[in-house]
């Protein structure tokens, strides 16, 4: 069984997930937190990443957010940087390889440091060594995101609804996250997701976000 610290960890972490997709308007199915160590939380959301042959430079950075934002989430709750971890489950092999398809689309090249050994096995997942590199060096916009205010307020309703539950569907959360952006006096997430699309014809293709 998980002790009381690591199940909030484990929350915050998966509401991290749930609120910047609800920011950039993914779906979100529903959230889970397991309290036992044998089973991994998840957070299932409809992703663009693997299902689109030929999807844009903005929205991979935005899959790439998406992906890295349970640890941010659980760093921020921390208080403190990460620096290098082990990576149980899949967040980190997907960011990577969203890194892999941004590089090929903008001819950028990936740090060594930033790929991931597939010669490690962590309980059964290939190359689950998280890279501190690789978050220093794709993760500067979610750790802005998740900075201010209005997001981590809208991160902590999820994380404490969660505990009380152990799992929420889409619309619950999609509702928690809602409520409280506009409790203090945003607009709808139609709003933030018409923002966003203006911001692509500005912003230059690969720039991360």
């Amino acid at each position: 069984m998980l002790n009381q610290e690591e199940l909030i960890t484990s929350a915050y972490h998966e509401a991290g997930h749930a609120v910047i997709a609800w920011y950039y308007g993914r779906r979100i199915l529903g959230v889970f937190i397991s309290r036992d160590k044998n089973k991994n939380s998840n957070c299932e959301i409809i992703r663009l990443f693997g299902k689109i042959s030929d999807i844009e430079i903005h929205e991979l950075e935005r899959e790439m957010d998406i992906s890295m934002a349970g640890i941010v989430a659980t760093e921020r709750l921390a208080g403190k940087k990460v620096a290098g971890m082990e990576w149980l489950g899949t967040d980190y092999p997907d960011a990577v390889n969203i890194a892999k398809d941004w590089a090929l689309k903008t001819g950028k090249a990936l740090n060594n440091e930033c790929l991931i050994d597939h010669s490690i096995d962590v309980d059964g997942i290939k190359g689950c060594i998280f890279s501190g590199a690789f978050l220093d060096d794709f993760g500067g916009n979610v750790r802005n995101l998740m900075s201010r205010p209005r997001i981590w307020r809208c991160v902590k309703a999820v994380a404490y609804a969660l505990p009380k539950n152990n799992e929420l569907g889409g619309d619950e959360v999609s509702s928690i996250i809602s409520k409280a952006w506009e409790d203090v006096g945003y607009g709808r997430q139609e709003e933030l997701v018409e923002t966003q699309s203006s911001d692509n014809e500005i912003r230059l293709w690969g720039e991360w976000r």
